[in-house]
């Protein structure tokens, strides 16, 4: 448990930077479990990324989560999401979101980003999915190929 707090804490950690520009945001949490902001944000994050590292090196529990079918899934696709993510969120995301609020009076834009999240999260994953299909696995499968034609020259 103490692996995921580190991972949780220090992970999502803002920096002191953006409370103290952000006036609303509430920061006490992150004051506090960085000592009065005495570690760093870059530390913080390094700390999270060796303690979710950790957590998969000697937990069974978080090693079977990680071999379950939707997490292997998602890191298969991962890089093409990287890829193509970028895009839709500038393209179709920003301009439907605008769009929401602009059409429904009542509509708050946290409200219409969290619409325009939950509507375009499956299109991006199916999208990326294709894109490993389709370039991202042939293309590996042709490098592995002219990797051993080479060797045998």
């Amino acid at each position: 448990m103490v692996l995921v707090f580190m991972f949780a804490s220090y992970g999502s950690h803002v920096g002191k930077d953006f409370c103290e520009q952000n006036g609303k945001y509430n920061c006490n949490y992150w004051k506090y479990t960085t000592l009065d902001w005495f570690l760093p944000k870059p530390l913080c994050m390094y700390i999270g990324a060796v303690s979710i590292v950790l957590l998969a090196l000697v937990s069974p529990g978080f090693q079977w989560f990680l071999l379950t079918s939707p997490v292997v899934f998602m890191g298969k696709i991962s890089y093409t999401f990287y890829l193509v993510h970028m895009l839709i969120i500038d393209w179709a995301m920003d301009g439907t979101a605008f769009y929401l609020v602009e059409s429904y009076e009542n509509l708050s834009y946290n409200d219409a980003y969290l619409y325009v999240f939950l509507i375009y999260l499956p299109l991006t994953i199916f999208i990326s999915w294709l894109l490993e299909m389709a370039v991202d696995t042939p293309s590996k499968e042709l490098a592995g190929e002219v990797d051993r034609a080479m060797r045998l020259d």
